[in-house]
């Protein structure tokens, strides 16, 4: 009697549904390994901007009868110290584009005029510190305050996986009044006619360092959730056809 090697109904069914577990798992699983090694998100773990105020805008601004100082409660090294609350990346997330601090500041004043200039943002394009600034503790408005000369470092973010992280330390050289900056300086300080001399004062360099490290894509949690939920489907069904 010939013996023929026929794959039982059962075991064809078994056979089959261990070949479509192995190909969905794989599927995700690759897909998922695709989504780490991407550029991931970028969180922020922690940062500062630190102002060192140059030697000559002190006296500059003195000769127009303005002090500058940190406003009140504000951590201070050498001028202004204060910690990043928040970034932006752009898409690929390979670059910062905006970097955000807390609302310490600075103030110009005298005996009865505060400037000050809260908020500070700092966009990593243009090189300009924006900042809101208000005049004796009334509604303020932000505007683009102070432009950089030039920039040491760079905001590139190297590629990370998952879990990495990386320090980036920039500084921005030779802070000066924007136009803008400093004929809304001058109009509140009620010195209109000196904006022209603000704009030439160095206020000093600003060295930003941030700290930033990568977590998965949501689709990446998704896709791998996707493997183990087939993975998991697929066991029931062996078990039921068990």
């Amino acid at each position: 009697m010939l013996r023929t090697n026929r794959i039982q109904p059962m075991e064809r069914h078994m056979t089959i549904l261990k070949l479509a577990q192995h190909a969905v798992a794989a599927a995700a699983f690759v897909a998922a390994g695709s989504a780490f090694a991407a550029n991931p998100a970028l969180n922020l773990v922690s940062g500062s901007g630190t102002l060192t105020v140059d030697s000559s805008a002190a006296s500059q601004l003195t000769a127009l009868g303005l002090s500058l100082t940190p406003v009140p409660g504000s951590a201070t090294t050498a001028g202004l110290s204060q910690p990043v609350t928040s970034i932006a990346a752009n898409g690929t997330n390979t670059s910062l584009t905006t970097v955000n601090f807390s609302t310490a500041g600075l103030r110009l004043g005298n005996a009865t005029t505060r400037i000050d200039l809260t908020d500070f943002s700092l966009n990593t394009t243009s090189n300009i510190l924006t900042a809101s600034i208000s005049l004796n503790g009334g509604s303020s408005q932000r505007l683009g305050l102070f432009q950089a000369s030039s920039l040491t470092g760079s905001f590139a973010v190297p590629t990370l996986t998952a879990g990495q992280s990386t320090t980036i330390n920039v500084t921005l050289n030779d802070l000066k009044l924007t136009s803008s900056g400093a004929t809304q300086v001058a109009t509140l300080a009620g010195y209109g006619a000196f904006a022209g001399l603000l704009t030439g004062i160095n206020f000093g360099d600003f060295a930003t360092t941030v700290t930033v490290s990568a977590v998965p894509e949501p689709s990446t949690y998704a896709l791998m959730g996707l493997g183990l939920a087939a993975a998991g489907f697929f066991a029931r069904r062996r078990q039921q056809a068990a």
